[in-house]
């Protein structure tokens, strides 16, 4: 079966990937911020080769994407990525010339050679209630881990975790919590009709309480 034929137009699914041998895919905010010019550069069939971006200073959302940016999430060795294929082939298009393009930046601008990515990027689709409610949550708090507030050592107070994340520029918590307009994503489906401040509300419930049972949970859900 070809990679493509795994991806079905209008599901959700989970992307993921991490440095080889752990090593940090980020090092500087200039290659944070060229992932996220890529996450737009990039979806759109046909738009531009992976290392044509170099000079663009603000790329445009495309009106006819590959995928649906949902929610994502940029740590020093791993990201996160929540996608809704829009159109057929549109994950493999749009994650070729995202990993490929970030790669080969990555290492002209630190003059090395070799893989920088542990191998394909990692993909699970999301197929329940439950799993579409939590996935942008489990993806928002993830950079908690860089300030010290791990869950699974206990309860977090929400006003520390809310403080970090809302100066934490490399998620689309910003977008969610009204606090910055990232156009480039579609979380429509995720809020739906309710407030700004709901995404808050939804994280600080599961923030404030016994984190243990929230990594239970996590895998349980998630597997």
């Amino acid at each position: 079966m070809r990679e493509s034929e795994l991806f079905s137009n209008g599901a959700v699914y989970h992307v993921y990937n991490r440095g080889a041998d752990r090593r940090n895919i980020f090092l500087t905010e200039s290659d944070r911020t060229r992932f996220c010019k890529g996450m737009i550069a990039f979806n759109e069939r046909g738009r531009c080769e992976p290392n044509s971006i170099s000079h663009v200073r603000h790329p445009s959302v495309s009106a006819n994407p590959c995928v649906d940016i949902m929610a994502y999430c940029l740590m020093p060795n791993h990201f996160h990525l929540m996608l809704k294929q829009r159109e057929t082939n549109g994950i493999s298009e749009f994650m070729h010339r995202l990993g490929g393009g970030y790669a080969k930046y990555f290492n002209r601008t630190n003059e090395r050679k070799g893989v920088l990515f542990a191998g394909a990027y990692k993909i699970k689709r999301v197929t329940t209630d439950a799993q579409f409610q939590h996935l942008p949550r489990y993806i928002h708090l993830n950079p908690l881990e860089l300030a010290g507030m791990n869950y699974k050592l206990g309860p977090i107070a929400w006003q520390d975790a809310e403080r970090f994340l809302n100066d934490y520029r490399w998620s689309s918590y910003r977008h969610y919590a009204g606090l910055e307009c990232q156009l480039f994503i579609r979380n429509e489906e995720i809020i739906e009709e309710t407030s700004e401040g709901s995404h808050r509300e939804f994280l600080r419930g599961w923030v404030e309480r016994d984190w243990k049972t929230l990594d239970s949970f996590d895998k349980k859900i998630f597997g």
